[in-house]
């Protein structure tokens, strides 16, 4: 592995953000990405286009020798504040992934650090995220709970 390089995913990086997400979604629906249907790449690709320009998803990519290798997003909504806690947005993580030949490096961690990271800018008072069962143990260990199917973890207050 070259030098690996994290950084805050562009509008030039739509090719690479719409690849990794339709890789993770083949490999956790146990299928080849070419069995999705066509309008699935140009629909992911409408989405990032929209969501990142508007700053409503923060995307991370992790690159390997200029190689895309590792993808993670984060959709910001706006929630109302609670009377315990007046910050009034949320994070959802998606698109956690990173390529086979690269896993158990801490490339994970690094995409998960990334995303919670943000929160103080951006006046996210939790994230949640779908965990995937490989996914779990790490989400557990920054902090995430169980809640049926989601994990949650809860931001704290400056």
């Amino acid at each position: 592995m070259g030098a690996v390089n994290l950084r805050l995913a562009t509008s030039a990086d739509l090719q690479a953000l719409c690849e990794l997400r339709i890789e993770f979604l083949a490999e956790s629906r146990g299928i080849r990405p070419d069995d999705f249907p066509g309008r699935l790449s140009d629909d992911t690709r409408q989405f990032f286009e929209r969501t990142l320009s508007s700053g409503r998803t923060l995307s991370w990519l992790v690159e390997d020798a200029g190689r895309q290798i590792g993808l993670a997003s984060v959709v910001v909504h706006d929630v109302p504040p609670l009377p315990e806690d007046r910050r009034s947005r949320e994070g959802y993580i998606i698109n956690m992934y990173v390529r086979p030949g690269f896993r158990g490096r801490g490339i994970g961690r690094r995409l998960l650090d990334a995303c919670l990271g943000m929160a103080v800018d951006q006046g996210i008072c939790r994230f949640y995220l779908y965990a995937t069962p490989s996914g779990r143990p790490m989400y557990e260990q920054a902090g995430f709970t169980n809640h049926k199917d989601w994990m949650v973890v809860q931001v704290p207050r400056d």
